[in-house]
């Protein structure tokens, strides 16, 4: 219980476990269902059965973000090829057939339908840019294994003063492993587990921190136990309880005035208030899923709206504003739109700005004077144009549409401006029913959905 005691606290009180706690992406649930996927290989090896668990565990991990989840969450199983230089006996049993079917199920068979929905930009975003690229190239032009020594350094620094426990603890795995079997097993499974995927992550030219999350319990693990072993060294072991209580209060204390009083205070903070803030004013004058269309704000300004629609060119951008339908814009570099006037164009309004001290430049232009959704407006996202006659936006994603009429006509007006088909549902709500329908739009198609009440 100690020992596990002791880990737990090197899995979370440190500069990873803070950010792992705070940050909103999908890091930290990679590192969850990594975690999960490796128990359940070390459960299925020990007891040589139920392997399906761990496939759908691995699954879960490649959904969250590719398929070094599974490599993650299996490199431990290299300690039954170390095992078996002492005891031949040692194998991996049991049935893996229903477990990989189910795998290939719910992973390619998710890739599939994200391919139908979206097209060619799913393969080549997931699989051309995330994975390929990243274990390939960076920005920076590095190449596999030049950068090595980052990710073992982000463990020595993020882990800190952790990992000093879980680098002792590895030289003792190596130099001494334990007398009990099922106690050396385990051991060398974390061993194999954590360096395993350190070696992976080494390889890799893209380098980040946060990469190292899934990898944190294995060490932590580690940790816990060399932890527990110097505190028995201690005639008095009140003492060391005491010296591990103040040091963990005192970087609980020091990361809280961290983020509390002082990051508050940098730029990148600041501007991400405005970002709410600015979300916050737009929702109480305009309400809710407002039909914007976003060309370079920032995505946080997505996020806090609870939208997610895709940015467009500022081409198309300045094409709605010049048309006849009201158009909404929001935009950081007006300059870069203001470039792509012309002569005969209308006036644009810039109706809603930072009013904070943060440098953010997101601004909200448009050709009308008010913030207020007309009865005929026109907005675009990814490789759709839509119009709303007489209808006001209630959602929109890349496959479907809903509206809610605001008189006796209303209609949606979709035209699918790239070259490949995509099926779409236009959804007409009235007082009491609702005009659905159903289509694949061919490259540059116009559809146009009318309801009468």
């Amino acid at each position: 219980p100690r020992a596990a005691l002791f880990a737990g606290i090197a899995s979370l009180v440190h500069t990873a476990g803070f950010k792992e706690m705070g940050l909103a992406r999908t890091d930290a649930v990679f590192a969850f269902t990594v975690t999960v996927t490796a128990l359940l290989a070390y459960r299925s090896a020990t007891l040589g059965r139920g392997w399906t668990w761990f496939w759908l565990a691995a699954a879960a991990a490649t959904l969250t973000k590719g398929p070094l989840g599974l490599l993650f969450g299996g490199c431990g199983l290299l300690a039954w090829i170390w095992e078996r230089r002492t005891d031949r006996s040692i194998a991996l049993r049991g049935s893996q057939f229903a477990g990989v079917a189910l795998f290939l199920m719910i992973s390619v068979g998710w890739l599939s339908l994200s391919y139908r929905q979206l097209g060619w930009p799913v393969v080549d975003k997931l699989i051309g840019v995330e994975l390929v690229g990243h274990l390939t190239r960076d920005i920076r032009g590095s190449l596999p294994g030049t950068r090595f020594w980052e990710a073992p350094f982000y463990y020595l620094t993020r882990t800190w003063p952790w990992c000093l426990a879980g680098c002792f603890g590895l030289w003792r795995i190596w130099n001494d492993p334990a007398a009990d079997a099922s106690e050396r097993r385990f051991e060398r499974f974390l061993f194999c587990w954590f360096l395993g995927g350190l070696l992976i992550l080494s390889m890799a030219p893209h380098q980040r921190p946060d990469l190292m999350w899934p990898l944190v319990p294995a060490a932590a693990l580690i940790s816990g136990r060399e932890v527990d072993r110097l505190s028995q060294r201690w005639r008095r072991r009140w003492a060391f309880d005491a010296s591990i209580a103040a040091l963990i209060v005192l970087m609980i204390a020091g990361y809280a005035v961290g983020y509390i009083v002082i990051m508050p205070r940098d730029a990148v903070i600041q501007r991400s208030i405005a970002v709410r803030e600015l979300a916050a004013r737009l929702e109480s004058v305009a309400g809710p899923d407002f039909p914007l269309t976003h060309v370079d704000d920032p995505s946080g300004f997505q996020i806090y709206l609870n939208t997610s629609r895709p940015w467009v060119a500022k081409q198309r951008a300045v094409a709605l504003l010049r048309g006849p339908d009201a158009a909404f814009v929001a935009a950081n570099d007006l300059a870069a739109l203001e470039t792509l006037r012309q002569p005969d164009d209308g006036p644009w309004f810039t109706l809603l700005r930072d009013e904070s001290d943060s440098d953010l430049k997101t601004r909200i232009v448009s050709n009308r004077p008010a913030l207020v959704q007309p009865d005929a407006v026109a907005f675009a996202y990814g490789a759709l144009t839509v119009r709303l006659g007489g209808a006001r936006l209630v959602s929109a994603t890349e496959r479907e549409l809903t509206a809610q009429a605001a008189g006796d006509h209303a209609s949606v007006t979709v035209t699918n401006e790239s070259h490949e088909p995509r099926p779409f549902r236009v959804s007409i709500q009235h007082s009491g029913s609702v005009t659905e329908q159903s289509k694949v739009l061919s490259a540059q198609e116009v559809w146009v959905v009318a309801a009468d009440r």
